[in-house]
């Protein structure tokens, strides 16, 4: 039987879709940085303000949501060439390690699933606010970060030498929090 003192409260976010952005660029012919995003997600992050390195992170993407502002390149970012959406319908994101920095950054570790490839990625965040947003009455964080990564090392060689290899993605995250009771054991 469990005392009241053995149990504990964590507070748990659930990615607000409204207010969440995944971004990414990368380079066309050299003349730009093409932009896309995901608009298709579900995930949930744990966090305290005060302790940095006891935050978990779990992202999954769906990879037929991409959006690259156009029908036609939307088509052929979802097919065998590039995510191959139709086989690999989701890119997931889970953390392994936070390195806090200081009180505003973290250095997010993890490991990213793309194409049925799992490869570390840092994720470098930015803490931007947490408490009652006025707008929901809900408890919210939000985040501002970025990444690079190679899409080559995921198998995503298509056009490596007119669509940049190097892919810069970044993330303007808000999540709200939802109380889950967890028990010790």
């Amino acid at each position: 039987m469990h005392s009241a003192c053995n149990q504990a409260w964590a507070q748990e976010y659930v990615f607000d879709r409204v207010h969440t952005q995944i971004l990414f660029f990368t380079d066309h012919f050299g003349f730009s940085k093409s932009q896309g995003e995901f608009l298709d997600f579900a995930g949930r992050f744990t966090f305290d303000k005060n302790n940095f390195d006891k935050t978990q992170v779990e992202i999954t993407i769906y990879a037929d949501s991409i959006d690259m502002d156009d029908d036609k390149w939307n088509k052929k970012m979802r097919g065998k060439k590039y995510f191959n959406s139709e086989k690999y319908p989701t890119i997931k994101f889970v953390s392994t390690r936070i390195v806090p920095i200081d009180g505003k950054h973290a250095t997010v570790q993890g490991n990213l699933t793309l194409l049925d490839k799992t490869l570390p990625v840092d994720v470098h965040m930015k803490f931007n606010k947490a408490g009652l947003n006025i707008a929901t009455g809900k408890k919210t964080a939000g985040f501002s970060g970025h990444a690079k990564l190679k899409r080559s090392a995921f198998g995503m060689t298509t056009h490596l030498k007119y669509v940049g290899d190097e892919v810069e993605i970044r993330l303007e995250v808000e999540g709200f929090m939802e109380n889950v009771r967890k028990h010790d054991s």
